[in-house]
């Protein structure tokens, strides 16, 4: 993935907000204090714990996510300066 230019494009991976998975650990754990009939589960350590848990999957996964990027966009950018490097060499002049 090259512009133009020949410059590689940049790219940002935007992960939830702490706030946004706070929130959607909340709502996992009362659907499962709903579901199972424990109210342990909305207690707030467990709460806390899974808030905990998916903020550190989430960095493992934007980090392995951006490195698989970085490395795709390398190979791109790669592939494009070789195959302008071949094709000048078959250049016919007038």
């Amino acid at each position: 993935m090259s512009n133009s230019d020949g410059d590689a494009q940049q790219f940002e991976v935007i992960t939830p907000s702490a706030s946004q998975i706070k929130s959607y650990a909340n709502s996992v754990c009362a659907a499962l204090a709903e579901q199972l009939g424990d109210e342990a589960y909305i207690s707030p350590d467990v709460v806390t714990g899974l808030t905990n848990f998916l903020q550190i999957i989430v960095h493992i996964h934007a980090k392995h996510y951006s490195k698989l990027v970085d490395k795709q966009l390398e190979e791109d950018y790669s592939e494009n300066n070789q195959a302008g490097q071949q094709g000048a060499g078959n250049t016919l002049l007038p």
